[in-house]
């Protein structure tokens, strides 16, 4: 009976050595360890991003530094204030140059409207009109001047059409009356001989 004991106790220790299956507290031990690693890796990713994107301000602590710092904040504001101030500056001028009504950029475009529009300008100078100032075309100028009679402000432009039958001058003058600007008269001759001359618009008294 004791012998058939010693022979069973030693079958079973066989079974556990020659057992393929590895223990489960490998596994587990194995997988503790990958997932310390991935949160050690994402907390060196996170640190990494903390200082290099949310860096805390080291706090002024003697009284110069403190006045340094205030020093600094308020050329800051000093800076943004002028750029904010500069910036306005710009939009009122790109809007009076062309978007007021009183703009010779304005005046000019608005009457070379009339003028394509025109049946007798058309006539005259061709179904496709073109508009231009003095000078070459892509740095084209507007000439205009600016007078006061009898109380009231005008502004005259003065531009070049051109057509296929023909090219010549366009002038064009508005008046403000009671703070509203309207016109005056609009105008054309051509150049070339015969001259021809056309009047699109006369609120002249």
């Amino acid at each position: 009976m004791t012998s058939l004991m010693r022979l069973g106790s030693r079958a079973v220790r066989c079974r556990l050595f020659m057992s393929p299956a590895k223990p489960a507290c490998a596994y587990g031990t194995q997988k503790k360890a990958e997932t310390t690693s991935s949160v050690d890796k994402m907390r060196s990713d996170r640190s990494i991003l903390e200082q290099v994107l949310v860096k805390e301000q080291e706090k002024p602590k003697t009284a110069g530094q403190k006045v340094k710092q205030g020093m600094e904040t308020s050329m800051y504001f000093a800076i943004a204030a002028v750029s904010l101030t500069v910036l306005a500056g710009f939009a009122y001028v790109l809007f009076d140059m062309f978007f007021s009504k009183e703009s010779p950029d304005k005046i000019f475009g608005d009457a070379l409207k009339l003028i394509r529009r025109d049946g007798r300008c058309q006539d005259i100078f061709g179904e496709s009109i073109a508009g231009y100032g003095e000078g070459s075309r892509r740095r084209s100028h507007v000439a205009h001047q600016r007078y006061n009679k009898d109380g009231k402000d005008r502004i005259r432009v003065v531009f070049h059409v051109k057509g296929e039958r023909a090219r010549g001058l366009a002038t064009v003058e508005i008046e403000k009356d009671d703070g509203v600007w309207d016109y005056r008269f609009v105008l054309v001759e051509t150049q070339e001989h015969p001259r021809q001359s056309h009047v699109l618009i006369d609120n002249r008294k």
